[in-house]
């Protein structure tokens, strides 16, 4: 995450506990704008000492597709399921806009702007 968003937060919000704040405006930006969908799997098992699940070695371990740009998701349980295998390829798209939007519109609110968002602005934010 950017690291000046935490520093936003901190000023906008001084003397409150910001920990849930900045670990959900980091998730949406993450999810948004820096991670892979194509190359990795979202899988609790990624750290940074193992690094991240990649779907290529799903497919090969576990027979997930790994043709598509659909999003994956490990059970963190019974990690040979993806539980996402019932979404269709077109909402991986909807779901990564969706984080694009809930991540501007908290960091316009941290730094105090009111965002007025249409559909062109949001296929801007995620490079579609």
């Amino acid at each position: 995450s950017n690291p000046n968003d935490a520093a936003v937060l901190q000023m906008t919000f001084a003397g409150q506990d910001l920990s849930l704040a900045i670990l959900l405006v980091s998730f949406f930006r993450y999810y948004a704008f820096e991670f892979d969908y194509k190359r990795y799997v979202v899988s609790l098992n990624s750290t940074s000492a193992r690094g991240l699940v990649e779907r290529e070695v799903k497919a090969e371990l576990d027979g997930w597709r790994n043709y598509s740009a659909a999003l994956t998701i490990e059970d963190p349980f019974e990690t040979f399921y993806d539980v996402a295998h019932v979404l269709r390829g077109g909402y991986y798209h909807r779901i990564r806009r969706e984080f694009a939007v809930a991540y501007s519109k908290v960091a316009d609110a941290a730094a105090g702007r009111q965002g007025v968002w249409n559909k062109g602005d949001l296929r801007s934010l995620t490079g579609e």
